[in-house]
């Protein structure tokens, strides 16, 4: 009689490990991403093993190296993660922001939750990992810009990008 409660205990608590792991180096790559571009550090140029998908024109070579190391310092598989860099204007954050030092840089990302052990698959089918961090552009790099951009959301992530809206309340 126990060993079925143990059994879905211990798979419940390797699901939620595995997943508040995921959640970290998301944040981590994240935050690491909006400190380097605000400093005019782009990171490596963009290979084909970043995986970056875009439905229009992609955005210009800085901007995809800064999703790009999001993707790559996450530690997670790129092809999971989407990435949205964004200028702000913290003073308004109805208005759009430039890439200026002094000015506001927005690093977004998501992924699709997804049960480890697949005993709780049916409770992440429709759950997504979000992550948003905002920064001061510190230094631009001589004739550096930079024009934001983003990733295609996943099909099945209602709102998009809205948690990346400065407007709104950070994601918990």
């Amino acid at each position: 009689m126990v060993v079925p409660i143990l059994v879905l205990l211990v798979m419940g608590i390797v699901d939620y490990g595995v997943l508040f792991n995921q959640k970290i180096g998301l944040r981590g790559g994240v935050r690491e991403a909006a400190w380097n571009g605000s400093r005019g550090l782009f990171g490596a140029p963009v290979d084909s093993g970043c995986n970056l998908t875009f439905t229009g024109a992609p955005p210009d070579d800085p901007t995809q190296r800064v999703m790009c190391m999001v993707k790559r310092r996450s530690g997670l598989a790129p092809s999971e993660v989407r990435v949205m860099v964004r200028f702000v204007d913290f003073n308004n954050s109805a208005s759009a922001g430039t890439y200026a030092t002094g000015r506001g840089l927005m690093v977004c990302a998501m992924r699709k939750a997804n049960s480890t052990t697949h005993f709780f698959s049916s409770l992440f089918s429709t759950s997504y990992q979000v992550s948003r961090l905002s920064t001061v552009i510190v230094s631009i790099p001589p004739g550096g810009s930079m024009t934001g951009g983003q990733e295609t959301p996943f099909a099945g992530r209602v709102g998009g990008w809205s948690f990346c809206d400065p407007a709104q309340a950070p994601p918990v």
